[in-house]
């Protein structure tokens, strides 16, 4: 009798646990604000930790975030569950039916065209999953080619969906010791720290690169 009863118990509970996994599609994750970030800064030297000199650059990049963003992305990027793996990708004035992947608390929205590049972006972290490598002609300067899915990351923290962006601030005294060349990126992406062990080899004396960190929060509706 006591065997019977164990044996009735592990099934309701197993049934319990496949109703609280049950998951009601469709569903959206629509992106809304942005959130405050972490700005790091580095000359070949190493790391800056002068805080009048990090306040300085927040201020100026957070004048960039909120000229283009204002207080929030609300109803920019919409993602579209129809299932596990279909979805819609409505955003950048485009839209188109994607799939979707979870790798580790990263989830990965997958557009279904391809682009390709020739340089793999060495201080990302997150890379697409779907790419072929190709050798190049030798007059691009190149060694290969790299076809890939472009896709939108998120991460998962504490049951919320965030974008991870990264600004990159590049202040370049290469061609000019008395006024910089300044180059600005901004990647969906999480940023590799491990990219400055070796600072020598893309910097040189006096240039100084700025890291700034955020994430834009996404809605489930």
């Amino acid at each position: 009798m006591r065997r019977i009863l164990v044996l009735s118990l592990l099934v309701v509970l197993g049934l319990s646990a496949c109703e609280k996994d049950e998951v009601n599609y469709p569903y959206t994750y629509v992106s809304d604000l942005v959130t405050d970030g972490t700005l790091r800064v580095f000359t070949e030297k190493g790391e800056v930790h002068d805080q009048e000199v990090k306040e300085r650059f927040y201020k100026e990049i957070q004048k960039d975030i909120d000229s283009e963003d204002g207080n929030g992305t609300n109803g920019e990027l919409v993602i579209t569950y129809h299932n596990a793996s279909d979805i819609t990708i409505d955003g950048f004035g485009e839209r188109h039916d994607g799939k979707a992947y979870k790798k580790g608390d990263v989830l990965i929205w997958e557009y279904p065209y391809t682009m390709q590049t020739f340089d793999r972006v060495p201080y990302l972290s997150l890379e697409p999953l779907n790419f072929e490598v190709f050798p190049a002609h030798p007059a691009t300067g190149y060694s290969e080619i790299i076809k890939y899915n472009p896709c939108i990351f998120a991460k998962v923290k504490n049951g919320k969906v965030y974008l991870p962006m990264v600004n990159r601030i590049v202040l370049s005294y290469y061609f000019n010791n008395s006024q910089p060349n300044v180059y600005i990126t901004q990647d969906n992406n999480v940023y590799d720290y491990s990219f400055h062990d070796h600072p020598e080899f893309y910097m040189t004396e006096n240039d100084t690169l700025v890291i700034y960190e955020y994430a834009i929060e996404m809605i489930k509706q």
